[in-house]
């Protein structure tokens, strides 16, 4: 099953919601223009030790998050880090990448969750306010523009 494939079956599954803008886009649409993603950064899956220092994994995975909120036109507010990993010190190091993206970015880091794995493993939900009319995936055409953004550390 491909994750196209994964996120149908998801939707069809939950069935309709009341929000805006559920499955299936960048980010859920809630009211008031609210919008709500999450993304996971994991170790063996999207990045292996040494290509990166701790904190660039941190931040990786928080600007990874916070991309979705862009493609929506929405700005952000607010990130949740949830965090599980061999040791404390590993986690302090991610969460200084965490921390420098929130502060980049202008999100408070507001809170989350703390583990221990053997693992990495960095789940990142963030909260932005999205304008009148937020960019949606079914609102592109042939002919647009298309933008990919990228930061170097």
């Amino acid at each position: 099953m491909t994750e196209d494939e994964l996120i149908a079956a998801i939707g069809a599954r939950v069935g309709s919601t009341d929000v805006p803008v559920g499955i299936g886009d960048d980010a859920a649409v809630l009211e008031d223009g609210l919008v709500v993603s999450v993304d996971a950064l994991i170790e063996g899956t999207h990045f292996v030790r040494g290509w990166l220092s701790l904190s660039e994994m941190g931040y990786r995975g928080t600007v990874t998050a916070l991309s979705d909120l862009a493609a929506m036109g929405a700005s952000p507010r607010a990130i949740l880090s949830s965090l599980a990993c061999p040791d404390g010190s590993e986690g302090d190091a991610v969460m200084e990448g965490v921390a420098l993206a929130a502060s980049e970015f202008g999100a408070a880091l507001v809170g989350g969750n703390v583990a221990r794995s053997e693992a990495i493993a960095l789940h990142t939900t963030v909260i932005g306010r999205a304008p009148a009319n937020p960019w949606l995936r079914g609102g592109a055409r042939v002919g647009d523009t298309i933008y990919v953004t990228e930061r170097i550390l």
